[in-house]
C-alpha cells in the first residue's frame, strides 16, 4: 500500500469525477496515461454548465421571480450567476490547458518516489492519501447538508427555474472546492517528501558514529589476520572526478618498497588488516554521494512545485477570492438573520448561511495552512545543511554542502495565486481584516436602512 500510486490515486479520482486533469495509472506497467474520455467528459460538463446558466440567465430577463423584490435584485442574481459561469469557465479550460503540466507534476512525482528509495529513506504516502480523504469528505458532507436543507425547507424547490439557479451555484462551489483539493494533494506530497528529505539530512548529526566507525574496526581487525603491507591515504588533490564512485577508485598500496595499481575492487577483497583511514575514506564517500544525491531531489522538488503552482494559480486565485466573498456576505446574513426582530424565523435561515460560512472558511484554511506547511519543510533543509557547514568535516563534504546552499538560497519554496498574493498566514490575516472592515459597512447601511424604514 505504501507506493506511489497510493499517493496519488486520489488526485487522479478527484480528476476522473470532474473531468479536470483527466489521468488514468496502468499499474502493471508502471505509466500514466492522458484519457481521452476525460477530456471529453470535462467538455460535456462544461457544455452542460454553460447552458443551464444561460437559459437561467434569459429566463430571469425576461420572467420576474417573486424572491426578488427589485430590479438591483434582479441584476445582483444576473452578476453573481455570471461570476459562477466565469469561476467554472476558469477551473474547467485552464485546467484542461495546463494538463501536461499536471502530467508531469505526476510523473516527476514517480521518479523521485524511486531517487528516495536510492536514498533508502521511506516515505508514507498512505498516512497522506488519509489525510486529504477526511478533508474532503468533510467538506462533501457539509455540502450535501446544505442540499438537503434547501429540499426539505424551500416550499418552491419544485419548480424548474429555482432547482437551475441551485444547480448553477452549486456546480462552480464543487468544481472549486475539488479542484483546490488537487493543489492540496499536490502540495502534501511535496510536504512529506521535503520532510523525508530533512530526516535524512539530520542523521547526519548523529552522535553514535564514531563508536560505530570504532566498532566496525575492531570487528575487521579481529576477523583478518595482520599482513605485511599497509594502504596508503590518499590526498585529496588527487581523488579528482573517481572519487564519487568507490568500484572505479584506484587503490595504492606498499609492499616491499613497490607500488602497484589496483582498479577491480575484486582483486582487493582478500583477507587483509584495515588500514587506519579506510572506514573514514568510505564515510566521506557515502556521505558525499548522499548529499549529491539530495541536492539533486531537492532541485526536481522545487521543480514539482513551481508547475505545480503555474498549473493551478488561476484556479486557487478564482478560490480564495470566492472564498473571501462568501465568508463576508454570509457573516452579513448571520448577522442580519439574528438582529432580526421577526417571529418566523426558520432553521434554514440561520443554518444555510452558517453552513456556507464554514465550509468557505474551511477551504481557505486548509489550503493556506497546506501550503505554509509545505513551505517551512521545504526552506527548513537550508537551517539543517548550514548546522553541518558549523561543524568539523572534510573539504570535498564541505564543498558539496556550500554548493548546496546556493542552491537553497536561489530556490526557496513559497506557493501563489496566480502572482498576486503569497499563500501563508498573512493571507488569513488579511482576509479576516478584510471581511470584518466590509461587515462593519455592511452593517452601517443595513442600520440606516433600517432607521429609514421605519
Amino acid at each position: 500500500m505504501s507506493d506511489i500510486f497510493t499517493a496519488i490515486s486520489f488526485l487522479l479520482t478527484v480528476s476522473k469525477i470532474i473531468g479536470l486533469g483527466s489521468f488514468y495509472v496502468d499499474k502493471k506497467k508502471k505509466k500514466l496515461h492522458t484519457s481521452v474520455v476525460g477530456l471529453l467528459y470535462s467538455c460535456l460538463m462544461l457544455f452542460c454548465f454553460t447552458g443551464n446558466a444561460g437559459f437561467l440567465t434569459y429566463t430571469k430577463l425576461l420572467y420576474k421571480d417573486k424572491r426578488i423584490d427589485s430590479y438591483v435584485g434582479l441584476a445582483s442574481d444576473v452578476i453573481l450567476l455570471t461570476c459562477g459561469i466565469v469561476v467554472t469557465f476558469t477551473c474547467i479550460l485552464f485546467s484542461m490547458i495546463q494538463r501536461k503540466k499536471t502530467m508531469k507534476v505526476i510523473e516527476e512525482f514517480y521518479k523521485i518516489h524511486w531517487e528516495m528509495k536510492k536514498l533508502k529513506q521511506d516515505v508514507n504516502y498512505l498516512k497522506l492519501k488519509k489525510k486529504i480523504l477526511c478533508h474532503v469528505l468533510l467538506l462533501l458532507f457539509i455540502l450535501l447538508l446544505i442540499f438537503f436543507l434547501m429540499i426539505f425547507y424551500v416550499e418552491n424547490l419544485k419548480s424548474f427555474l429555482y432547482f437551475s439557479y441551485m444547480y448553477a451555484w452549486f456546480v462552480p462551489n464543487i468544481y472549486n472546492f475539488l479542484t483546490g483539493y488537487q493543489f492540496v494533494s499536490g502540495a502534501e506530497l511535496l510536504k512529506i517528501h521535503f520532510k523525508a528529505l530533512n530526516k535524512s539530512l539530520e542523521k547526519f548529526d548523529d552522535d553514535d558514529k564514531d563508536k560505530e566507525d570504532d566498532e566496525f574496526a575492531n570487528n575487521n581487525n579481529n576477523k583478518r589476520p595482520e599482513m605485511n603491507f599497509y594502504f596508503d591515504s590518499f590526498p585529496s588533490p588527487s581523488l579528482g572526478k573517481n572519487f564519487t564512485n568507490v568500484n572505479y577508485l584506484a587503490w595504492e598500496f606498499r609492499t616491499a618498497n613497490k607500488f602497484h595499481l589496483i582498479k577491480n575492487k575484486k582483486l582487493w577483497k582478500h583477507q587483509r588488516k584495515i588500514w587506519p583511514g579506510e572506514k573514514e575514506f568510505h564515510d566521506v564517500v557515502n556521505d558525499l554521494n548522499k548529499i549529491k544525491r539530495i541536492r539533486k531531489i531537492h532541485g526536481n522538488l522545487c521543480g514539482i512545485k513551481e508547475h505545480l503552482n503555474s498549473s493551478f494559480s488561476l484556479q486557487v486565485l478564482s478560490s480564495v477570492a470566492q472564498s473571501f466573498i462568501f465568508i463576508t456576505v454570509n457573516l452579513y446574513l448571520i448577522f442580519t438573520t439574528l438582529s432580526s426582530e421577526d417571529s418566523s424565523v426558520s432553521l434554514f435561515k440561520i443554518s444555510y448561511p452558517v453552513l456556507w460560512f464554514v465550509i468557505h472558511s474551511l477551504e481557505l484554511i486548509i489550503i493556506v495552512l497546506t501550503c505554509t506547511n509545505t513551505s517551512k519543510a521545504g526552506n527548513y533543509t537550508a537551517v539543517l545543511v548550514h548546522k553541518l557547514l558549523a561543524k568539523e568535516c572534510k573539504l570535498e563534504l564541505k564543498n558539496q554542502l556550500k554548493l548546496f546552499s546556493i542552491q537553497l538560497l536561489h530556490r526557496k519554496i513559497c506557493f501563489t495565486a496566480a502572482g498576486f498574493f503569497n499563500l501563508d498566514m498573512a493571507l488569513l490575516q488579511g482576509v479576516i481584516g478584510a471581511a470584518t472592515t466590509y461587515l462593519v459597512i455592511l452593517i452601517q447601511f443595513h442600520n440606516t436602512y433600517e432607521v429609514r424604514k421605519n
